[in-house]
């Protein structure tokens, strides 16, 4: 088994249909807390929204 990239897409031309604006994205921070189980989550989650530093989402994976 090698490790090959794929070739790199052609960049769009400008003005294209479906190209995002130039500053669609901007760097971000996160951090992601692995939890024990519901219980846990829940805790977490809600000591992060008690502290209103940020936006808190919730993930299953």
């Amino acid at each position: 088994m090698t490790d090959r990239k794929a070739p790199a897409l052609p960049a769009l031309p400008d003005g294209a249909p479906g190209k995002p604006p130039q500053d669609r994205y901007r760097k971000r921070q996160g951090v992601i807390v692995v939890c024990e189980d519901e219980a846990d989550q829940k805790a977490i989650y809600e000591g992060l929204q008690a502290m209103r530093r940020g936006k808190v989402k919730v993930v299953n994976t």
